[in-house]
């Protein structure tokens, strides 16, 4: 296998599990937050990637199962640890960043992703890069707005 061939296969497992997170993650943080900005935006972002995995998946194609399946086993062990451990012990504001960080990291994902499936020559993860960012980034841009409710609402931005 060429190094560029185990990059794509590298970045298509860690964007495999930013994928499941960002399903995951915004959701729980939102049912905290309820109908707030913060928790619209979140709501938003969850539903986006759950609107884009069966593309996500049709992308990476029959070779590339295992990299899905093993984004799949990684994200699921690490939001299990996560919900069980941090997000009940975490003020909402303090969960709510993290989980930015989270859907940022994504974000970069995807953006190196494109540059090896087109030097890779895999048009359709490259389509579902460019896709997935360019509806993206706008949510997550609502979400980093969202950040100023926060500092309206102190009381429910760090009780725990």
């Amino acid at each position: 296998m060429t190094p560029l061939a185990r990059m794509y296969a590298k970045l298509c497992r860690e964007q495999s599990q930013a994928e499941h997170s960002t399903e995951l993650h915004p959701r729980r943080v939102a049912r905290r937050l309820g109908d707030s900005p913060p928790g619209r935006a979140f709501r938003a972002l969850s539903a986006h990637a759950n609107r884009l995995a069966p593309a996500f998946k049709e992308a990476l194609g029959p070779g590339h199962r295992f990299d899905l399946l093993a984004g799949l086993v990684v994200a699921k062990m690490f939001s299990g640890s996560r919900y069980l451990l941090l997000d009940h012990l975490t003020e909402p504001e303090r969960s709510y960043r993290g989980t930015l960080l989270g859907l940022k990291h994504g974000v970069d994902c995807a953006r190196l992703l494109t540059h090896v499936a087109t030097a890779g020559r895999q048009p359709l993860m490259a389509g579902w890069c460019a896709r997935m960012l360019a509806e993206r980034l706008p949510l997550l841009a609502d979400a980093e707005d969202a950040l100023a409710w926060f500092a309206a609402h102190p009381g429910r931005a760090i009780a725990r």
